[in-house]
């Protein structure tokens, strides 16, 4: 083996370690000017042991940060329920509690700032949910902004749970697992 074709099966591995498809590595290395028939045979099923293939039930967000790849209809179902569940949750303690220790200035002010980093966190969640869902639509993340615009954000919302992402492989990744973890679903974490 010598160093070209040494260089050539670390880039796979690299890519694929990436969670980068096996057409979009074809692809990059067409792009650089490699012929085929020089990287070929690392891409044929007998040659797994060699170049390890992504597991194509792993999202490429994973390592390719939290606004990549891709998330189904059912996975941004299951995300609006822990959006809806978790701050409800932390909503109905907090009042118990002011209901508890009463009118208290100091309590108005922790409540008004657990809001305030409630719609922080919710914020960039938010944003990426709907990336990652147009992503499985195999559109631009930037998309996204039809989202706030009035009137259109909500019906964006409920098109984003009706409409069937693409099938198979997309330029944002492999089809999304389906994994209903708060982690894969929110695409946080490692694998």
């Amino acid at each position: 083996m010598d160093n070209s074709d040494l260089a050539l099966k670390d880039y796979i591995t690299s890519q694929r370690s990436l969670g980068l498809s096996d057409d979009a590595i074809k692809k990059s290395l067409l792009v650089a000017g490699w012929p085929e028939n020089l990287f070929q045979h690392y891409f044929s099923v007998s040659n797994e042991a060699t170049v390890p293939l992504s597991n194509p039930g792993v999202m490429y967000a994973r390592q390719g940060g939290f606004f990549s790849g891709r998330i189904s209809r059912l996975g941004l179902l299951i995300a609006y329920i822990y959006v809806i569940l978790i701050p409800v949750s932390i909503i109905l303690v907090a009042v118990l509690v002011k209901f508890g220790i009463g009118n208290s200035r100091v309590l108005n002010i922790i409540l008004l700032l657990a809001g305030l980093g409630m719609v922080v966190v919710a914020l960039p969640l938010s944003i990426s949910l709907h990336m990652r869902r147009w992503h499985d639509l195999d559109q631009s993340g930037w998309l996204v902004l039809l989202g706030f615009l009035p009137l259109v954000g909500p019906v964006i919302g409920i098109l984003l749970l009706v409409l069937p992402g693409t099938s198979g492989s997309n330029k944002y990744g492999d089809i999304p697992e389906a994994s209903f973890s708060f982690k894969h679903v929110f695409n946080i974490g490692s694998k």
